[in-house]
């Protein structure tokens, strides 16, 4: 059964955050977590999860793992899709204690037939980390990206670039600073073209939630408003957004995100127009990973469920 029960505060808001690429946490899993220890192999079992649309669609979403022990570990994922259409990746990664780097490379084929390639890499600094990757398409086409995250005294810099097929480039550059119950964040894109996007706001932590309030300027100084909200307890997450545009206009969206008794869950969105989607992801057989499985521990269904 997937279990809900999170307790947001500001220590919790960040470390969520730098948990989620945090090398020393990761890494470190691949080698402490192994089966028996370092040094020996283990096999997960796998999870499985059927996932139905409100619309119709879903299919059968598959995720199996398997490692050395040694810093090494083989991820294969599918999606056999009820149109007759299927998708499959393998991500094999890997752990070097000796420079601190995390690797990942990825080979995957898309519903169409189409293959593409993704490599990243990210090593350890005395402050943060630095980080690269490629991605190849089904038409041959290569993006790259590097970048690097500084710690600071009250919060952490991050600076980032992305170079197109053409060979157009685009940077992106962010401040994070802790404050008492959440953190204030400031973020710079600048295009191909030049002309740069700004992202000023605010995430404040609440009893049982958070809120994050700010302003999106375009290139040519026009703001929009954005003000979100979210809210965890009975099982669920439920997440509300409001953007208003420099008309004016306001739109909102709402996701909810519901625990099911017996395992597996439900996501619910509403559009501006009031219509919703669902999806629901149901384990199948109630699969457990397998001993020492460090890379899919928590059983859940894929976090990017019908996005």
């Amino acid at each position: 059964m997937v279990s809900i029960n999170l307790k947001l505060s500001v220590s919790t808001i960040v470390l969520v955050g730098l948990m989620a690429i945090s090398l020393p946490h990761n890494a470190n899993a691949f080698g402490d977590r192994s089966a028996g220890g370092g040094g020996h192999s283990w096999q997960g079992q796998g999870h499985s999860w059927n996932v139905q649309g409100s619309n119709g669609g879903g299919g059968l979403f598959s995720r199996q793992a398997s490692g050395t022990g040694e810093g090494n570990s083989t991820v294969n994922r599918s999606w056999k899709g009820k149109n007759g259409k299927n998708a499959s990746a393998t991500t094999n990664r890997n752990w070097n204690k000796n420079s601190k780097t995390l690797t990942r490379n990825t080979t995957g084929t898309g519903p169409n037939g189409g293959s593409w390639t993704g490599n990243t890499s990210a090593t350890k600094t005395e402050n943060g980390w630095s980080h690269n990757g490629s991605w190849t398409g089904p038409n041959g086409g290569t993006t790259t990206n590097q970048g690097t995250v500084t710690r600071t005294e009250n919060g952490w810099e991050s600076q980032g670039s992305w170079t197109g097929p053409n060979g157009n480039t685009s940077t992106r550059n962010e401040t994070v600073t802790k404050t008492e119950n959440g953190w204030q964040h400031n973020t710079t894109w600048t295009g191909q073209n030049g002309q740069t996007v700004t992202n000023n706001g605010t995430v404040t932590g609440t009893g049982n939630g958070w809120t994050n309030t700010g302003t999106v300027t375009g290139p040519n100084g026009q703001s929009s408003t954005y003000n979100n909200t979210g809210t965890v307890g009975n099982g669920a997450i439920q997440q509300n957004q409001s953007w208003t545009g420099p008309n004016g206009q306001t739109y909102t969206r709402g996701t909810n995100l519901q625990a099911n008794q017996g395992g597996g869950v439900t996501k619910t969105i509403t559009q501006p127009n009031g219509q919703t989607r669902s999806w629901t992801a149901t384990p199948v057989g109630n699969e457990q990973p397998g001993a020492g499985d460090p890379t899919d521990g928590t059983g859940q269904p894929p976090s990017n469920l019908a996005q």
